[in-house]
């Protein structure tokens, strides 16, 4: 968060318009990371794309600025796809992952001409390769490797393990490789991976590039060329305590030092990052009031009207992100546990020291600029809340909040049989 506060916004004046609770998401704040990040690597490597990873949040917005920065977007459904076409992005400008994709979206991807189809699993490939064949063209395919690194972070967001869901094992890689080699329909053009997220020990950075390179010989063995591109995935993580990346940031540069540094490296290749909480992470806020103050057996509780339908992180990862008031009183702090207004024990955001609140004060939960909004849902019949973007000083709406009726838009009125 900058000096001025909140990026010198009239937070009351957007409450009265919009109500609470409402995400903010400073697009001065994502051009910064964009080119800190773009700054960081080009020092080590020059030949080198970054496609923001969608997931973390799919606001056109968004994809337009990372458009306009000269990047590119990691989808991994037929949504994602939509939202990097409303942007203007073009086909060579987006690459397709996921464990999971169905016909009809690699038959999408393919049309779109993405850059990269990156296949999980032979099975995947030979569908990609029917898909190719029923549209009369080649597809551009990569293959995404299981690294087998097991990185130091929460349970869920390691994906590089051995046993993953994620990517292609050495045995089924070269079994890839090798149906690829002897059959028609796709181009094979380079080979990715991802250890995961929020990782902050560089040693999980390399050993995953070390990984990386030795798929990379086999690649060449097999097919008899060097590929394409190299995709190392994202995994920079955010502190959530500071709202800063540097640390993970440079361990990362300093893994990736090593690895365009060695021998094996191919001469030529493009160097291919997935950011997504690295850019939008700390570029963030969500604004929720507080609807009631009570104590409960010596415990204070400020019940908010915010809920894990709104932000889903806390009650997933149990994790903790900071809080401040926007309406400061004097008195002594107090300690507050902050609960939504969800029927659920997890629906709690965590216990924080405040200054003393009431019925009606303003807070703000930092950095939920990553995973907030794209994870919100209707659970308890609940509509989302609305997204508004910040540049320059002006400030816009950027997703509208739902309606009653909203939620209630995919039912059918039907008569029980």
């Amino acid at each position: 968060m900058s000096e001025d506060g909140f990026w010198g916004l009239d937070l009351d004046s957007i409450v009265k318009e919009h109500g609470t609770p409402t995400y903010i998401v400073n697009l001065e704040l994502v051009k910064r990371n964009f080119e800190a990040l773009s700054s960081t690597v080009r020092r080590i490597y020059s030949r080198f794309k970054i496609f923001y990873a969608v997931k973390a949040n799919p606001l056109v917005s968004i994809l337009r600025l990372v458009r306009e920065m000269g990047g590119g977007a990691e989808v991994v459904s037929l949504g994602e796809l939509e939202a990097s076409r409303r942007a203007g992005l073009k086909g060579e400008e987006v690459l397709f992952n996921g464990p999971g994709k169905t016909e009809v979206e690699i038959e999408n991807a393919i049309g779109f001409r993405v850059y990269s189809v990156n296949v999980e699993s032979v099975e995947e490939l030979r569908v990609v390769r029917e898909v190719a064949e029923r549209l009369g063209v080649e597809a551009r395919v990569g293959f995404r490797v299981n690294p087998g690194v097991k990185a130091a972070t929460h349970k869920y967001l390691a994906l590089g393990f051995q046993g993953s869901k994620f990517g292609l094992d050495a045995k089924s890689y070269r079994a890839a490789l090798h149906e690829a080699r002897r059959t028609r329909g796709f181009l094979p053009k380079g080979i990715q991976m991802h250890v995961g997220s929020q990782v902050f020990r560089e040693s999980d950075f390399r050993k995953g590039f070390l990984s990386l390179l030795r798929f990379m010989n086999v690649f060449k063995s097999v097919l008899g060329f060097r590929p394409e591109f190299i995709d190392i995935g994202g995994g920079i993580g955010l502190n959530y305590e500071t709202g800063d990346t540097s640390v993970s940031l440079d361990c990362f540069s300093r893994a990736l030092s090593k690895l365009v540094g060695d021998p094996d490296w191919p001469d030529g290749a493009s160097l291919v990052l997935e950011p997504g909480r690295a850019l939008v992470g700390n570029a963030g806020i969500l604004l929720t009031r507080v609807l009631y103050v009570k104590e409960s057996n010596g415990r204070r509780w400020a019940i908010v009207d915010a809920g894990m339908n709104d932000f889903m992180r806390t009650a997933l990862y149990g994790v903790k992100h900071r809080t401040v008031s926007l309406a400061p009183r004097r008195g002594r702090p107090v300690k507050y546990a902050l609960g939504g207004p969800i029927c659920e024990s997890s629906d709690v955001f965590g216990e924080y020291v405040l200054p003393p609140l009431r019925r009606g004060d303003l807070l703000a939960l930092l950095d939920v600029g990553a995973y907030g909004c794209s994870m919100s849902s209707n659970y308890n019949g609940r509509p989302r809340p609305p997204t508004l973007v910040s540049r320059s000083g002006r400030v816009r709406l950027a997703e509208k909040r739902e309606s009653i009726g909203d939620v209630f838009r995919r039912q059918v009125e039907c008569e029980c049989v």
